[in-house]
């Protein structure tokens, strides 16, 4: 194997080993109507555990159904939906169990090819709410990583984290607020914790801070304001302190416009990060959507001073074909500094995302992925992916 060859394969092995989602709906769902992530998830910004509602909406709109007899209705599938199927939990208590698996083969069809299967999700979560609208909650997600190492720094290897673990409650019908370890708010949450528009910006899998985040939900727009310390659980040198701001307005129906902007710094280097967004459904349609995401960011190392900007850009669309059955196509730039001789980073993504079952997610991409200057371009790199997914 050439040593070109060996550093692409290295590199989509880092970008699938990176994929990561702890959430079993997506942005791309505003093309079913449903703009606000607050109505699903416990996070009213998307991701981490859904709540009672947004079980039954995947159960009974989103899921497919094959060898469900026609006279079982949705709105028993629904009631299906429960951690224990048929069985419903006290109010105070809601478990949840996500695991998800990825195989990926890298260079099909050549010398160089290789293929590993990885296990990149599996987490526990237990929700406790102190009254039955579940408006005041204490959220906790530990996540078993792949292979145990110094997640935190501290010297030790670790085997299980904390993905997430906050109090969420509600000041009024308008004002939420939550305090613990969580993403910081920022554009549109992506479950491809890789994507160009998150890891390379600072919001990857593991960039989760502890802080405090007010939010406004109106019924046309919403605004998020993220103050946070950092992961205090890692090492100080390592923690992001700093300010984010995420919010969308409603400029039509079934489509939101919004932008972030976020300010945050470690020991050595500041961050700032600005973007603008769109999530709009497919006319005539019921389930495909666009969403397109834009902005510039800008590293800065205190001892020096130096500055470098950057850019970034990110499309994905949503095409229905039936009830469960999508097909799902991702197009990515990313530029680590804006000048001429800088690298061009590309990707592209597609295939299929289904839900096949309840509770099942499954997935079969393609990826092609290329970086190139004016001057010079390395060798396209090309991977398959299937994954699988189980929310309990």
């Amino acid at each position: 194997m050439t040593r070109s060859r060996t550093a692409l394969a290295l590199l989509a092995l880092l970008t699938v080993v990176g994929f990561s989602d702890r959430a079993s709906a997506y942005p791309d769902f505003i093309g079913y109507g449903y703009t606000s992530c607050a109505v699903c998830h416990t996070n009213s910004l998307g991701n981490g555990p859904l709540t009672d509602y947004g079980r039954a909406l995947f159960s009974q709109e989103i899921a497919a159904r094959p060898w469900i007899s026609e006279s079982v209705t949705d709105e028993e599938l629904a009631q299906l939906s429960g951690f224990i199927p048929g069985v419903e939990l006290p109010y105070w208590i809601r478990p949840a169990i996500k695991t998800r698996s990825l195989w990926f083969q890298t260079q099909p069809g050549s010398s160089a090819s290789q293929t590993r299967t990885i296990p990149m999700q599996r987490d526990l979560s237990l929700q406790l709410a102190a009254d039955e609208d579940h408006r005041t909650i204490l959220t906790v997600t530990y996540g078993l990583l792949d292979r145990p190492r110094d997640y935190y720094g501290h010297g030790y290897r670790d085997e299980m984290v904390s993905r997430e673990h906050y109090a969420r409650f509600y000041l009024s019908d308008q004002w939420l607020v939550a305090v613990g370890l969580m993403d910081k708010a920022y554009g549109i949450r992506t479950p491809d914790h890789t994507a160009y528009s998150r890891a390379p910006l600072g919001f990857g899998q593991d960039d989760q801070v502890h802080g405090v985040l007010f939010h406004r939900l109106e019924e046309k727009w919403d605004v998020a304001t993220h103050v946070f310390a950092g992961n205090l659980l890692r090492t100080e040198p390592t923690r992001h302190k700093g300010l984010s701001v995420t919010g969308e307005y409603e400029i039509a129906e079934k489509q939101r416009l919004g932008g972030s902007a976020a300010y945050f710094t470690h020991d050595t280097v500041e961050y700032a990060r600005v973007g603008v967004h769109d999530r709009w459904a497919l006319p005539r349609t019921h389930g495909s959507s666009l969403m397109v995401e834009v902005g510039l960011k800008q590293d800065k190392v205190k001892a020096t001073g130096n500055a470098k900007i950057g850019n970034y850009m990110f499309f994905e669309s949503l095409i229905r074909m039936t009830r469960g059955y999508n097909l799902i196509t991702t197009w990515e730039r990313y530029q680590d500094e804006m000048r001429l001789t800088a690298v061009d980073n590309q990707r592209w993504t597609f295939g299929v995302l289904a839900f096949p079952f309840q509770r099942i997610e499954t997935r079969f991409t393609g990826v092609q992925q290329k970086s190139f200057t004016p001057d010079a371009a390395a060798e396209d790199q090309w991977s398959i992916q299937g994954q699988i997914h189980v929310s309990l």
